[in-house]
């Protein structure tokens, strides 16, 4: 039999072997899997796994990789663990009427081999800090967690990006819409999806100013943030395996799979609900979260009912 002393150096060496072949098929996997294309208005990663189709209203200006120097970080036993961050952008824009966006969607994806929490990430995302943090939760699109918020920027580009916009941002005030989710063992992967619109320009009743956000919206700013969260919905889709799949019941489309009832449409589609009955539903949610009033909702529900 082992004495003590042997069995504790198997132990420490099956170990140290453990996580050295964790670290090592990690990143092989990660360099694999890392395949990601842009067709059609269609982004496609394998790794983290994001398939997103946005809306052709936006144009594709292109993908630009971040600046970022090898990181090295020491150990508590003082040996230097070299680490690798990776942050790839893709750009969809709307210009406005001077050139500049005036609304688009930006993908973000980060990856990092090491630390995870690793100095190169921190300030990536430290370059792209809100100004205000509006509403804030958690959703699950397609099975999968992703934080939600509403948020102001007044800094929304970084430096790369920036250079592939054809005229500069002359917005000082972006509202954005951002989902985040983690991917990969500890989290080592994210990705952002950013949709913005120009309010500066617009000249909203919503401005930039202050650093804690709007704790009490007044009604106006109410309706503002409904609509603007709509047109999000519109701008990404997010696709399933060649398919677009109800999830959320807002960010995803019907597919080409069968429906519930199993019907069809001629060209293989899921038919679409009656535009009537969609309509209806749209105004009761606006009514039941005070966005208009009684009056107003009984008047507009009687315009949809002249349509049948």
């Amino acid at each position: 039999m082992m004495n003590s002393k042997t069995a504790f150096l198997v132990i420490s060496a099956t170990v140290l072997l453990f996580f050295s072949g964790c670290s090592s098929v990690e990143k092989n996997l990660s360099d694999f899997q890392a395949r990601r294309e842009v067709e059609n208005n269609v982004l496609s990663s394998s790794f983290p796994r994001l398939h997103l189709k946005v809306s052709n209203e936006f144009a594709y200006l292109g993908s630009v990789q971040a600046e970022m120097e090898k990181n090295t970080s020491s150990s508590s036993t003082g040996s230097s663990n070299e680490g690798t961050f990776d942050a790839v952008s893709y750009l969809f824009v709307q210009p406005g009427p001077g050139g500049g966006p005036a609304k688009g969607i930006i993908v973000r994806i980060l990856t990092a081999s090491g630390d995870p929490n690793q100095e190169a990430q921190r300030r990536f995302l430290k370059e792209i800090q809100p100004r205000s943090i509006l509403e804030s939760g958690k959703m699950k699109i397609l099975e999968e967690e992703y934080r939600n918020d509403l948020v102001l920027y007044q800094e929304l580009f970084t430096k790369e990006e920036k250079n592939l916009l054809q005229k500069p941002a002359s917005s000082s005030c972006f509202l954005v819409k951002r989902l985040e989710k983690r991917e990969g063992f500890g989290g080592k992967a994210r990705a952002l999806i950013y949709y913005f619109e120009d309010i500066a320009a617009a000249g909203t009743v919503l401005a930039c100013g202050g650093s804690t956000g709007v704790k009490e919206p007044s009604l106006e700013q109410k309706r503002m943030f409904h609509d603007f969260t709509e047109r999000s919905y519109r701008a990404v889709r997010f696709l399933n395996a060649g398919s677009v799949v109800d999830a959320t019941s807002r960010y995803v489309d019907p597919g080409t799979g069968e429906s519930a009832s199993g019907a069809r449409t001629e060209d293989g589609g899921v038919p679409e609900a009656d535009p009537v009955e969609k309509r209806l539903e749209t105004l009761k949610g606006l009514y039941e979260k005070s966005l208009i009033t009684k009056e107003e909702y009984e008047k507009k529900k009687a315009d949809i009912l002249k349509d049948l």
